[in-house]
C-alpha cells in the first residue's frame, strides 16, 4: 500500500500524520512509525471506509477523523495514550468502538456517532478523562447509550456501579 493520500512529517521526536488527501478513499493504512494523527488531519474524508492505524501509535488529536461520513472500522491500538475530544465527532457508520486499557479519553471524543451499538470498555475505566460527573455520555454525546451494549471486564463491574451512572446496557465478561 503506497501512501499516495497522506502527508507524514518529524517533528522533534514524534512522526506526525499531518494530513489526508480529501479525495482518499477506501480502507486507509498508516504506515508504522506514525506516533501522531494531528489535528483535523482526516476531517471530512467521506470515502475513506476503514483505517488501520500503527502500534508506534500514540495520539489522535482533535477532530482527526471527524466528519469521516463513510469510516467504519478502525481499531485503536493498545499504545494510544490519548484520544481527543472530537477525534472522531459524526463518524455516523462507526458501529463499534474498543477502548483501550491504557487510553485517556476526552469529553465528546465520540460525539454524534449515532450508528454506535458496541462499546467495549478499558479495564481502569476511571482513568477516562471524559467521565466528568459520573456520566458517561460525555464522551458520547449525541450517541443514543440506550440503545448501546457496553461490554466491560468483571473486574470493573464495582467500579461501574459505584462511580458512573446512567441507565446502560452493560454486558461483563
Amino acid at each position: 500500500m503506497d501512501n499516495k493520500w497522506l502527508t507524514i512529517e518529524t517533528d522533534g521526536q514524534n512522526v506526525v500524520l499531518k494530513k489526508c488527501s480529501k479525495e482518499a478513499e477506501g480502507e486507509i493504512i498508516v504506515p508504522d512509525g506514525v506516533t501522531v494523527i494531528n489535528v483535523y488531519a482526516f476531517m471530512g474524508c467521506k470515502g475513506i471506509t476503514s483505517v488501520k492505524l500503527p502500534d508506534s501509535l500514540k495520539k489522535i488529536y482533535c477532530g482527526a477523523f471527524s466528519r469521516c461520513t463513510g469510516l467504519s472500522s478502525v481499531i485503536i491500538p493498545a499504545n494510544v495514550e490519548r484520544i481527543s475530544g472530537r477525534a472522531f465527532k459524526d463518524c455516523t457508520n462507526l458501529t463499534s468502538i474498543i477502548i483501550p486499557d491504557n487510553t485517556s479519553v476526552e469529553n465528546r471524543a465520540f460525539w454524534g456517532c449515532i450508528g454506535i451499538k458496541e462499546i467495549i470498555l478499558p479495564k481502569r475505566i476511571v482513568a477516562l478523562r471524559g467521565l466528568s460527573n459520573r456520566r458517561l455520555d460525555y464522551i458520547f454525546e449525541g450517541v443514543d447509550l440506550s440503545l448501546c451494549t457496553l461490554i466491560a471486564s468483571r473486574e470493573v463491574k464495582e467500579e461501574l456501579l459505584l462511580y458512573y451512572v446512567g441507565d446502560y446496557n452493560i454486558k461483563y465478561v
